[in-house]
């Protein structure tokens, strides 16, 4: 394995980053003081180099954004994403694991299966999360500051959920069939697994001394689940989660690890 790149600056990859929260903690990255070598992740390469394109006349630091094409659940574009940055940075700093998906509006609206909804969940927020961050260990245990960043959700909560804190925790009517039902429950028990993959590898490095975080970014105006972002005029917008990501990747939230942490504070289990 080659050995960290002389070049000092910061490597950091955000899976996911072509659009709504990622595209936003990319743009957070560069406005800000600090240089970084960015790797704008993904799945459409076009979409990752407009995505690029959008942020450069903000780019206060000098940063470097490099679209790269990853597809989480591809091993061939997850392997040759770690040639290119073993080769060209020879480590990672920080891993934003940002890349995830709701499909629970497509199942309802016919779009697939109930089974492929929670099949396709599993299968990109947590099993393709899990194996695309150990991929990339090698890399961050070559850092001399390495940081994990899972992006989670506060609708994984048991506590939120028991307590009945959001709309879709009510209970629906008595009866068969209960439409509304369906409203996120392949997403929901997806990030609650994501929570114990990340645990799992605080656990593993944690004598390595690798930072890890969970982030709930919260409501946002984005176009995440299908729903168009216009028609999420209260929520506020992604760059204010962004910027609270920027600010863990910065180090200004280290005192809240092994919790699922959002702006306004811990999100109970």
């Amino acid at each position: 394995m080659s050995s960290p790149a002389p070049d000092s600056t910061p490597v950091v990859l955000v899976t996911g980053a072509n659009t709504g929260l990622g595209l936003e903690i990319v743009r957070s990255l560069v406005k800000g003081d600090k240089a970084y070598h960015i790797l704008l992740l993904s799945r459409d390469l076009q979409r990752g180099e407009t995505a690029a394109a959008s942020v450069s006349e903000e780019n206060h630091s000098h940063s470097t954004v490099t679209p790269f094409q990853l597809d989480l659940e591809d091993e061939a574009s997850i392997d040759k994403l770690y040639e290119y940055v073993e080769k060209q940075f020879g480590r990672v700093d920080v891993l934003i694991n940002n890349a995830g998906a709701s499909f629970d509006i497509i199942a309802a609206n016919g779009g697939m299966t109930e089974r492929e909804c929670w099949d396709k969940s599993y299968s990109l927020n947590v099993v393709s999360t899990n194996f695309f961050t150990k991929r990339f260990v090698p890399l961050l245990l070559l850092s001399t500051s390495p940081r994990l960043v899972f992006v989670s959700s506060r609708v994984s909560s048991f506590t939120s959920q028991l307590q009945v804190t959001y709309p879709i925790d009510h209970s629906p009517a008595a009866g068969w069939p209960k439409e509304s039902m369906f409203q996120c429950p392949a997403y929901r028990a997806s990030k609650a697994a994501l929570n114990m993959v990340a645990l799992e590898w605080s656990r593993i490095l944690k004598n390595d001394g690798v930072i890890v975080h969970l982030i709930d970014p919260g409501m946002m105006k984005t176009g995440f689940g299908g729903v168009p972002a216009e028609q999420k005029p209260k929520h506020p917008s992604p760059s204010i989660s962004a910027e609270f990501i920027k600010e863990t990747v910065e180090g200004k939230h280290d005192e809240h690890k092994q919790v699922l942490l959002s702006k306004d504070g811990v999100v109970p289990w």
